[in-house]
C-alpha cells in the first residue's frame, strides 16, 4: 500500500515545492529591489542585491516624497481595511450564527442565495454602487468604500457552515433552558467555539479590503483619500513603486503569520481531520 501511495506523495511534494518557489519569487524580488540604490535599479540582476544596502534610505525617500502623501495613503488603507474587516466580521458572524442556530422557513433558500452571491464578481457591482452612492452624496467620502466592504457573503457562508459542524444545537438549547439571552449565547457561547472561523473570515476580509483597487479608484477623486493600491498605481513608478509595494505588503504578511494558527486549525476542522 505504501509503495502505491509513495509516487503520488512525491508528486504532491514536488507540486508544493514549485508552488512555494512560484509565490516566493515576487516577494523576494520586491525585497531585493527595495534595498537597491536608484542607480542599481534595472542595472543588476533582479533577484540579487545591488552594490550597497539602501533600504532605509529608500524608505526615508518614500516617506518624505510628495509631501508625505504615502503615509496618508498608508493610514487610509489601515483605516479602510480594519473598519471594513471588523464590520464585515460582525455582520457575517451574526448572520452565520442565525442561519446555523435557528430553524425558520426559507433557511435553505437563504443559504442558496448566499452561495449565489459568493459567485457574483464584486467588480460587476461597482458601477451600480457608484450611481447609488452618488444619489446620497457619498462619493469622495470614506463611506463609499467602507459600506460595501461590510457585506461579505463568503464570510457568512464560512461561519454558517463551521457553526453547523461545530456548534451543537443541544448546547444552545441548554443555555436557553438556563434562561440565557440570545445575545449572551452568541457572545459567551458561540464566539469561543467559532474563533477559528472568525479568524479566517477576518483575514480574508482584511486582505480583500487591503488590495481593493477598482472601487476606491472610482469612488475617490481626492488623492488624500486614496488607499495604497490606488495611490501607488496612479502616482508612483520605478523604484518608488517597488519600495511602496513592499511596505504595503508587509502588514498583510504580519497579519497572516499572527493568525496562521487559527487559519490552519480552521482548515483542519473543516476537512474533517
Amino acid at each position: 500500500m505504501q509503495k502505491v501511495l509513495q509516487p503520488k506523495s512525491k508528486l504532491v511534494n514536488i507540486f508544493l515545492a514549485v508552488s512555494i518557489i512560484y509565490f516566493a519569487i515576487p516577494i523576494m524580488f520586491l525585497f531585493v529591489s527595495s534595498t537597491k540604490p536608484p542607480q542599481d535599479f534595472g542595472n543588476t540582476f533582479s533577484l540579487w542585491f545591488g552594490h550597497s544596502f539602501s533600504f532605509f534610505q529608500n524608505l526615508q525617500w518614500l516617506v518624505d516624497s510628495n509631501g508625505g502623501i504615502y503615509v496618508v495613503w498608508l493610514k487610509n488603507t489601515i483605516f479602510y481595511s480594519l473598519t471594513g474587516a471588523i464590520g464585515a466580521l460582525l455582520c457575517s458572524a451574526m448572520a452565520g450564527f442565525a442561519i446555523a442556530a435557528y430553524e425558520f422557513k426559507g433557511v435553505r433558500q437563504l443559504q442558496a442565495f448566499i452561495l449565489f452571491l459568493v459567485m457574483v464578481p464584486a467588480n460587476t457591482l461597482v458601477l451600480p454602487l457608484f450611481i447609488y452612492f452618488a444619489n446620497f452624496n457619498l462619493i469622495n467620502t470614506p463611506w463609499a468604500v467602507i459600506l460595501p466592504s461590510l457585506v461579505n457573503p463568503l464570510g457568512t457562508f464560512i461561519i454558517a457552515y463551521y457553526a453547523k459542524e461545530n456548534l451543537p444545537k443541544e448546547l444552545i438549547q441548554a443555555a436557553r433552558l438556563d434562561r440565557a439571552s440570545e445575545i449572551r449565547i452568541f457572545i459567551q457561547l458561540s464566539i469561543p467555539i467559532l474563533r477559528p472561523a472568525l479568524a479566517t473570515v477576518f483575514l480574508l476580509n482584511l486582505v480583500t479590503n487591503w488590495n481593493n483597487f477598482y472601487l476606491p479608484l472610482l469612488m475617490f477623486n481626492d488623492a488624500k483619500l486614496f488607499p495604497l493600491s490606488v495611490g501607488l498605481g496612479t502616482s508612483y513608478g520605478g523604484p518608488g513603486l517597488i519600495m511602496g509595494a513592499f511596505v504595503a505588503m508587509a502588514p498583510i504578511l504580519v497579519a497572516f503569520l499572527f493568525l496562521q494558527r487559527f487559519w490552519l486549525k480552521n482548515i483542519t476542522a473543516g476537512s474533517g481531520v
